[in-house]
């Protein structure tokens, strides 16, 4: 699915996965790189951390209805990011894509779902 921020009418993130399960706990821990154009969406999650992880990443805290309530941009590998208690869930992007976007607290992030076949 993709990542579309509808505020500023722009896509953050072609191709985005959805963690659940063990492949939550893991995120993105082992990887050498998130690609541009990709993101990783965590569901029921209000707080993140880079630990183990080697390199930087955008987090972008949402609501139930995809406000963006929190940006840690460049968020370094072996920090822990705040808690945001009203958060449900978490994109991860590639670092600089918040900024590139100029994705802000308060926007809407929309997720849509690649139709079959595409």
């Amino acid at each position: 699915m993709k990542a579309v921020n509808k505020t500023k009418n722009i896509v953050l993130a072609e191709k985005v996965v959805v963690a659940s399960g063990l492949k939550k706990f893991i995120g993105l821990i082992g990887r050498k790189r998130l690609e541009n154009g990709s993101g990783l969406l965590l569901l029921q999650c209000r707080g993140v951390h880079t630990y183990f992880m080697r390199f930087a990443i955008d987090v972008v805290y949402l609501d139930a209805n995809g406000k963006v309530l929190k940006i840690v941009e460049g968020m370094l590998p072996y920090t822990l990011g705040p808690l945001v208690r009203k958060a449900r869930a978490v994109l991860e992007l590639p670092a600089g894509t918040c900024r590139e976007s100029g994705t802000a607290e308060g926007d809407l992030v929309e997720f849509i779902k690649e139709e079959e076949g595409k």
